[in-house]
Formats: structure tokens, C-alpha cells, sequence
């Protein structure tokens, strides 16, 4: 409950009241101001808070005191709660004061700077064991008999001690246990083991359903060696090469039959004539041309004696003193077991006949 209060809220007994009356009658027409004093100028549609108000009873040379708790007003009847802050009930007459007076338990519920950095109401270590936390915290929902409540604002529990697996949280707040409520993480997951680190706070919130709270900060959630860091770019995975695995990814030291190795120029390809079909080169039979020009490959050195060409199959070059019969000309090398070449030589002078040469070449045995 919250503490109403109001300006200059003065008035007189208007009957004789006994030490254990709870209705209190004031002169006509002034209910209302005291009926002002349980409502609150700040509003919230979904969070409504009962209000209540202390009043002061007193002689009129203020001699002697009590102090009440009004919690409702009826025309210009009060009911109070009587003998309040250590004052004692007692018989009043008429025109004995009664007053919206300050008190100290009216000044104790403003939150001062010190208890509101320090987190006086909303903080606290917690006691009890490593998986069943506790935690009391001062609360003013059950005065004067009251016994609903509402937590909507986020608990700041500092463990004393590192947590082993799931988790609960008894909370006591103004005396009353209000519950032992399970510790979750994420979608109602429970806490695994070091998800509460002794001295790290955890912010814990209540769900709508007063059933559990959430805790937003275990610190192994966002800190812990069981999670990626994004700073660290995937080097803090733990075993990469399963992690590639998993993602069908390969390093430069590993390969797998569906992925060709870049140091391999092709000679990992399975089908090699169906591959070259495929890129439009050759027929798989790769007995016809399918490439629409060969290109040279500049200006092949002669072969003498045994010398064999390099490379099998048929190689386009050029003549250019380069030691063939004729000083220019083309040549076509077929290579394999054996070398043969056909040579159209160039007479010098355009379109005059020109040599031409056919040299067959089988290898010694």
C-alpha cells in the first residue's frame, strides 16, 4: 500500500470516541478532504495501488497523541485503524483535533538517494544453498492487513555461491514468504551448472503469473566458454575440423570426393572424358573436335634422333628457325607412343607453292 496525503487537512471530532472505536465522525462537509487523502494525482490503468492515509489525533493543546491509518472514507465518517507508530488507543472528545499530520512512518516511506543507489528495495545477497537461493527485501504490501502484491520491477541477486544446475529463489518481502519460485533462463530453460557465479549479480523478473522468474544475465550465457564469442570471429570454436565438417566446409589441408582439390589442376576429376564433354571440348569418345579453333602453342624446337615431344596429343606450333627443313612455316605434332608431325612450310612469297612435310617418328625399343 502507498501513502496518501494532502494540504492543511484539519477538522474536529464532531462526537466522543471510545479507545476501541474504529469509525470516527468529523464536522459535516469535511469528509471529502479526507476522502482526497486515499487518492493518488500519478495513475497507472494496470497497476493499481491501494492508498492509505495517517491522521493524528490530539487535544487541543496538543498535549497527548495517537496516530491512525485511515483507509476509507463514508461522507464524513472515517474508518481508521487505531493506535499506530507505538501511540496508544484512547478515548477522544468532541472537538479534539484530527489531522493529516507528517509522522515518521510517513517520512520513512519517501526513498531517499542512498537507498535507491544502493538498490535498498530492489537488491540483496541471497542466502540459503548453492541451487535454492533466498532473498528478503523490506515491502509495505501488507500493511494494515493487506494481502495482495505486485513485483513488476527487475530483483538484483548477488549469490554467495556458484550454482551446480536448476535453481530456485524463496523470496520474503515485508515479512511474508511470498514463494519458492524456480530460476529459468531463456524460454523457461532451467539453469545449468555456473550460470550463477558467486558475487556476479543476476537479474532475476518475475513473470505475470507470479509463477517463476527469468534471469537475464546468467553469466555463462554471455561470458561462458560454452558460447561463440563474436569478437572472436569462429576461432573460439573448440574443434574446428568438426565444425567444418558440420558446415560441408574444407581447409587447405583437407578434401573430400565431392570437391576438387585446387592443387590437383584437375587430375582428381573421376571422369575425365565425360568432364571435357560436359564444358563443350569434346564428345565423350573425344574422337572429334569440339572446340571451333586449336590454338599454337608458338615456336616448337625440332625434334631430333629419339627425342620425343613433351606432350601427348596433337600440339599446334610454328617454324621459325628453329631447326626444321624449312626456315617458316606450321606445324601439326601429334604425340603419343610414337611422334608424327605434318609441316607446311612458306615459300617467302604470298601465295607461291610451298613445302610441305610428313615426319613419322616411333619410339626405340
Amino acid at each position: 500500500m502507498i501513502i496518501g496525503f494532502g494540504n492543511n487537512v484539519v477538522s474536529s471530532l464532531a462526537a466522543d470516541i471510545t479507545a476501541s472505536q474504529t469509525t470516527i465522525q468529523v464536522m459535516p462537509g469535511v469528509g471529502a478532504m479526507f476522502a482526497n487523502l486515499l487518492t493518488s494525482d500519478y495513475a497507472n490503468s494496470s497497476n493499481p495501488l491501494k492508498t492509505y492515509a495517517k491522521i493524528t489525533l490530539t487535544d487541543a493543546k496538543e498535549t497527548v497523541f495517537e496516530v491512525c491509518h485511515l483507509t476509507a472514507v463514508n461522507n464524513d465518517m472515517l474508518t481508521v485503524i487505531r493506535g499506530q507508530e507505538g501511540t496508544t488507543a484512547k478515548g477522544w472528545s468532541l472537538n479534539d483535533v484530527i489531522a493529516n499530520f507528517a509522522t515518521r512512518g510517513s517520512e520513512n516511506q519517501f526513498v531517499q538517494i542512498e537507498e535507491l543507489q544502493s538498490g535498498h528495495y530492489v537488491a540483496g545477497v541471497a542466502g540459503g544453498t548453492e541451487n535454492n537461493l533466498t532473498l528478503e527485501l523490506p515491502a509495505t504490501y501488507f500493511v494494515n492487513g493487506g494481502v495482495d502484491w505486485t513485483l513488476r520491477t527487475p530483483l538484483v541477486v548477488i549469490p554467495a555461491l556458484n550454482n551446480t544446475g536448476a535453481s530456485t529463489l524463496q523470496l520474503t518481502m515485508g515479512g511474508r514468504v511470498l514463494g519458492i519460485f524456480p530460476l529459468y533462463k531463456g524460454n523457461k530453460a532451467e539453469l545449468s551448472a555456473n550460470d550463477i557465479i558467486k558475487d556476479i549479480p543476476v537479474l532475476c523478473v518475475l513473470d505475470n503469473t507470479k509463477t517463476y522468474f527469468s534471469v537475464l544475465n546468467p553469466l555463462e550465457i554471455y561470458l561462458g566458454s560454452r558460447y561463440l564469442q563474436k569478437d572472436q570471429n569462429l576461432s573460439d570454436v573448440p574443434d574446428k575440423a568438426k565444425g567444418r565438417s558440420s558446415l560441408e566446409v574444407y581447409s587447405k589441408t583437407e578434401s573430400d570426393e565431392n570437391y576438387m582439390a585446387k592443387s590437383q589442376c584437375g587430375a582428381d576429376i573421376p571422369n575425365k572424358p565425360l568432364f571435357v564433354q560436359n564444358i563443350g571440348a569434346l564428345p565423350a569418345s573425344g574422337t572429334a573436335v569440339a572446340a571451333n579453333r586449336l590454338a599454337s602453342r608458338g615456336a616448337l624446337p625440332a625434334l631430333t634422333g629419339a627425342t620425343r615431344g613433351s606432350d601427348s596429343g596433337l600440339i599446334m606450333g610454328e617454324v621459325y628457325n628453329n631447326g626444321y627443313p624449312t626456315q617458316y612455316g606450321n606445324i601439326l605434332r601429334l604425340t603419343g607412343t610414337g611422334d608424327g608431325e605434318i609441316l607446311i612450310g612458306w615459300s617467302g612469297t604470298n601465295g607461291a607453292p610451298a613445302p610441305a612435310y610428313i615426319r613419322s617418328h616411333r619410339d626405340t625399343a
